[in-house]
């Protein structure tokens, strides 16, 4: 756990972003398309719109595609 905590709070590492209209407009875009909760896809809207490359999450149920590549939490375990 210490391992974990220490990877998410290295200096630099996160950023926090504001949501805006066009980010909710895209959450709701990928909740209908891809299925997904609304904050799952509001989260993942977020990133999207930041610019971000990867997108680590838990939720196995959030998959990669063109836009953001999804990295397992439990692949950083290791």
């Amino acid at each position: 756990m210490a391992g974990i905590k220490g990877f998410f709070l290295a200096e630099g590492f996160l950023c926090i972003k504001p949501h805006d209209a066009e980010t909710f407009d895209l959450a709701a875009q990928l909740r209908a398309k891809e299925g997904m909760k609304f904050i799952d896809a509001l989260h993942y809207a977020t990133a999207i719109r930041s610019g971000c490359t990867f997108f680590i999450t838990n939720d196995l149920g959030i998959k990669s595609n063109h836009m953001l590549h999804i990295v397992s939490l439990s692949s950083l375990k290791a």
